[in-house]
Formats: C-alpha cells, structure tokens, sequence
C-alpha cells in the first residue's frame, strides 16, 4: 500500500493504473498486489482478464481490452476498426509521420511542435494557478501525472520530457503497435529505456519517468481521477468512437485537472455533404457539446482555418 503520508503526487502515481476490464486499481504496470505479471504477460487478479506485451518490445505492455482477447498476428487483416484508426497501425505510415507526415497539418492551420506545447503550458499552468488559488507562473513546475494521449510517435512527450516542466510522471499511449515502436526507438541519450522488467523510460537529467503503453482511448488504463494532464495532438478525428474516448479522458481526470488537444474542423459546410462515412471533421459546436456531453463544463474550441484548438477542465 502506498504511504500514508507521502506526499499527494507520490500516491497519485502509486494509483495510476487501473484494469481497462474491471477497473480494479493496480498499482503498476509490471508488478502489484492485484496483478500477476511475468516477462510475457500479466493478468488482473480480480476480473482474470490477461494483457502481453507489444511484440517486440517485451518492456511496454499491452492494456488494451482487444489484446486480452486475441493476439494481433495480422491487424490490418482481421481489424474491424474504422480505417481512420488502423492506417496509422501500419509500420509505413508511422514511420512517415515524423518524416514529413505530420508536417503537412500546417496547410490546415495546425500549429508546430513548438508553438503547440506553447499554447498546451499556458493552459495547464492557468488551471493549475487557479485550482492553487495563487497567481499564475509563467516558471512553474506541473505535478502530478501528464498523460499524452494518441502519442503517435512521441513528438510531444519527448518535448514534454525535456522542457523540465512536468516533474512527476509521463504516460504516453497509443492504440498502433507501430507507433509506439517509434516512441520507444526515438527516445535517445540522455535518456536511459528500462529493460523488459521496468517498463519505463527516465530522463537522467529531469529524473523524471516516462511510461510508454499501448492501450485504448475508449478503455483508458487509469484508475478515476488518476491524471492531472491529458494532451491529445491531431488525434480526437481518428479516434471510433469519440464520445466514449472524452468520457474516458473526463473519467481519469482530477478535480481541476485539464484537457488541451487539437482535431481537423470541417472546411467547408457543403462537404459534409457526400463525405466517406471514415473521415472525420467536426464542426465548432459540434466539439462543444461532445466535451460537455462527457462532463467538460469548461471547453473553449479555438478555430484556427480547418484545425480545432480545444481547451477544457475537469470541475
């Protein structure tokens, strides 16, 4: 069990992850009172449902609910996922993403790297004055756990890692084995990846974690009320079923934690029109009452030509 006594960020972390089954608390991912593990699979003593590993990487487990059922031998083939969401399961495409792939949202109205976590900071160290009830840092440091969600291949945490700024604990996940690959491959010195028994990677000059997972945005692996900040970057448009993800990010959420995530916006109101069905925009208002359909009482949407700025919180 964790301390009584320790500080609130220690036992928020020790609490983070939760059986996407049952919902039963665990307190890591590789080894707990209430999970069995081993080097090739884990099982929730409570539910009995069995998770793996992403093949390949024996250190980054697999808590998707899809994977405790069967094993993935050809996604691609047998998926029933909307295309939107198995295209960037393929290796090609993950690969591409930080090789021009992702460079292209520009044309829409998306912002860099740069100026996105820019604008994310601003908006969790607003909310994290507020919820302080003391004035806002632009210097201050973010506590408690940050999940990068949709992580694609890692472009935003490992901005997030090295600006210093989130002290306690980094998550980052995503639903394609290939991407994740490309997570844990492009995380390079100073940082040190933790073998099959830890499945972390630390910064040895933040010393900060960073948890690297597959799992699902409708079935997330957190315990309620786990996670301060959820960051999901051009992502919400491939997600199946959007409404059950932003229930999920409201879920996992804490009192006073915050959302920040961008998404494409319809360009014209007459495409709707003879659209395929597999690709998503959404409209302003649209973004609007999904968040507040999920529990979001605060939500701003932001347009920015075709690509929606969403800023909301966790009352």
């Amino acid at each position: 069990e964790p301390d009584e006594h320790a500080p609130s960020t220690t036992r928020e972390v020790a609490l983070l992850y939760a059986c996407p089954n049952c919902g039963i608390p665990m307190n890591s991912v590789t080894s707990a009172p209430q999970i069995a593990s081993s080097k090739s699979s884990a099982s929730c003593s409570n539910c009995g449902v069995r998770f793996g590993r992403v093949r390949g990487l024996n250190g980054v487990p697999d808590l998707t609910y899809a994977a405790s059922r069967t094993r993935d031998v050809i996604p691609l083939l047998r998926a029933r996922s909307p295309a939107r969401q198995e295209l960037f399961r393929s290796p090609i495409v993950s690969w591409l993403y930080e090789r021009g792939w992702r460079d292209q949202f520009a044309s829409s109205g998306f912002p860099g790297i740069e100026e996105e976590f820019e604008l994310m900071l601003e908006w969790f160290r607003k909310k994290q004055a507020l919820a302080a009830a003391c004035d806002e840092n632009a210097d201050a440091k973010l506590h408690g756990v940050a999940l990068d969600l949709s992580c694609g291949s890692g472009l935003m945490v490992r901005r997030m890692l090295r600006s210093g700024v989130f002290v306690d604990r980094l998550v980052a996940l995503d639903y394609s084995e290939s991407m994740v690959r490309e997570t844990v491959l492009r995380f390079d010195q100073p940082y040190e990846i933790r073998g099959s028994s830890s499945a972390f990677i630390r910064s040895e000059r933040t010393n900060t974690c960073v948890d690297v997972i597959r799992g699902d945005a409708s079935r997330l692996p957190f315990a309620e009320c786990s996670v301060s900040w959820i960051h999901s970057g051009a992502a919400m448009h491939c997600w199946p079923v959007v409404q059950d993800a932003l229930a999920e990010c409201h879920r996992v959420l804490q009192p006073g934690g915050a959302m920040f995530a961008t998404t494409f916006l319809w360009p014209v109101r007459a495409l709707r029109r003879g659209a395929p069905r597999d690709i998503r925009f959404f409209g302003q208002e649209e973004l609007h009452l999904l968040f507040r359909a999920a529990g979001f009482r605060e939500v701003s949407v932001e347009r920015r030509r075709n690509c929606a700025i969403i800023r909301a919180a966790k009352t």
